[in-house]
């Protein structure tokens, strides 16, 4: 690991069109856990640089004069590390052009979804894997090797948390007294996760039930969105696959740390990141319903639970340890 401060172009979707709508995304918290460690970076929004180089800002008509822009600021910036985010738009042979040109730099990338969510650019993640010194997957990294032909795969692809951020999540619902809503799901309407709404629903009309991001009109974004989680008793972590190893939506963070209770299905693996005394595991939905009922009458032995949690994602999961850590392995690489 490099003692010095480190030079980091952050190229990930920043998505400043919506004006911090979604400050509380991994994108930021990646930079600003960079920043805490004391390593300048600066941040490149990719689709907003497609889009605002474009024919009438169609952002796909701003690709090629994107990847020219990225070339151009590391010929400015002369960065030790380009670290990518979901970065869609950029080509595989502009970083080979940028590695050609620097055959020092590193290049890193992270990726916080699931596998089934690269196959609509497969041929350029299979790619890319193998170009990029390294790749931090919140997924077994396992199960990216048995689907992507990434050469040296036990090397350069790591497993990293999702993560928390102490200036973003500021919350400790296990705290309070009077709680906007006794349970709390936020999600978009799949159909994956009907059953489970029409369960909360259906079997807990004498609960102040919270469902929100099925419609336009409930979607919550801002400080909408983080302030109603530091409100809220019990939250929800359902995803539309239950059965990945180690996988969950970055909500999962969210609510644990603003200190709401969180109940979750038995991913595979999960306990691995949170115990059974930080969160609560269900099998299905009436193993749901009774421990939500228990804990919802029993709110001291859940607050104990939520603020183990909480006290869990601030001091493993916050964003300034897990990138620290990330450049510990990616500047250690002697390969």
């Amino acid at each position: 690991m490099q003692n010095k401060p480190l030079r980091i172009l952050h190229c990930a979707n920043f998505n400043e069109k919506i004006l911090g709508a979604t400050f509380y995304a991994t994108d930021y918290k990646i930079s600003n856990g960079l920043i805490r460690n004391g390593h300048f970076v600066h941040n490149f929004s990719y689709r907003d640089v497609a889009r605002n180089l474009a024919f009438m800002r169609i952002r796909n008509f701003g690709k090629a004069p994107m990847n020219r822009e990225l070339i151009a600021t590391v010929d400015q910036i002369n960065p030790d590390l380009l670290l990518l985010g979901h970065s869609e738009l950029v080509d595989n042979v502009t970083l080979e052009v940028i590695k050609a040109r620097r055959p020092s730099i590193k290049i890193a990338m992270w990726w916080v979804d699931w596998v089934a969510n690269m196959t609509p650019q497969r041929a350029l993640y299979e790619r890319r894997l193998n170009i990029a010194d390294h790749v931090f997957l919140t997924t077994d990294p396992d199960i990216f090797k048995a689907e992507f032909a990434v050469e040296n795969a036990d090397r350069k692809m790591h497993f990293m948390p999702n993560i928390c951020d102490s200036s973003v999540e500021t919350g400790q619902a296990f705290a309070k007294d009077d709680h906007l809503h006794d349970i709390v799901f936020i999600g978009r309407p799949d159909i994956e996760r009907k059953p489970l709404i029409t369960h909360l629903q259906e079997r807990f009309k004498e609960f102040n039930v919270g469902i929100y991001g099925q419609t336009l009109e409930t979607l919550l974004l801002g400080d909408d969105y983080n302030a109603t989680l530091a409100q809220c008793f019990i939250g929800i972590n359902f995803n539309r696959r239950n059965d990945i190893p180690l996988a969950s939506s970055d909500r999962l963070l969210h609510m644990v740390a603003n200190g709401c209770l969180v109940m979750s299905p038995n991913v595979p693996r999960l306990d691995e990141i949170f115990s059974d005394k930080e969160i609560v595991y269900f099998d299905d939905f009436k193993d749901f319903e009774d421990k939500a009922r228990y804990y919802l009458t029993h709110r001291d032995e859940a607050r104990q639970i939520a603020e183990a949690g909480y006290r869990r994602a601030h001091r493993d999961y916050e964003a300034q340890k897990v990138v620290e850590n990330m450049l510990t392995t990616i500047f250690s690489d002697t390969a």
